[in-house]
């Protein structure tokens, strides 16, 4: 069973359910894919929350707030509109990553299904062994890879120290 089906199989679970009859303002928001952990998560726009169920055992898994720019909305994600698999996008970010990035090491990678700015993409971030941040963006209607950029956690570092002041 793939990811799209096991959420199509979240949303008729009954502690599903429970949760939506209880939110029924709350909309699919993003799918959450990494190693041996997949999630699916609902935004409440009213609370500004986010509730996550496991793609696995189909139970809330979280409830917290959402990590977004103050101005930015979190945008709905239409499953109908993706075209691309998870599978496939899987392929793309392998070949881009061996063509450029070869020579690090991967030791950490998020995926996250889901709508910014009106594109529904495949987010992906990697971390390397030489603390390196590879973020990637494949928009999930045309396989087409829409932005890419690295950089180094140090630098995050100071940015967060930066705003901390």
């Amino acid at each position: 069973m793939n990811i799209l089906e096991r959420v199509e199989e979240c949303v008729n679970n009954s502690q599903f359910k429970e949760y939506k009859q209880n939110n029924p303002e709350s909309y699919l928001a993003h799918i959450f894919m990494a190693k041996n952990n997949e999630e699916v998560g609902y935004y409440n726009p009213k609370t500004d929350m986010v509730t996550t169920f496991s793609l696995s055992t189909f139970e809330k898994t979280n409830e917290d707030g959402v990590f977004k720019e103050e101005e930015s909305k979190v945008l709905p994600l239409e499953l109908n509109e993706v075209k691309i698999s998870p599978e496939k996008a899987i392929e793309i970010f392998d070949k881009l990553i061996s063509e450029k990035y070869s020579a690090e090491k991967i030791s950490q990678e998020i995926q996250l299904l889901q709508n910014i700015n009106g594109d529904i993409v495949y987010n992906t971030t990697l971390v390397t062994g030489s603390l390196k941040i590879i973020n990637i963006r494949l928009n999930a209607l045309t396989g087409e890879i829409i932005r890419e950029e690295s950089s180094s956690i140090m630098k995050l570092g100071r940015i967060i120290n930066k705003n901390d002041k």
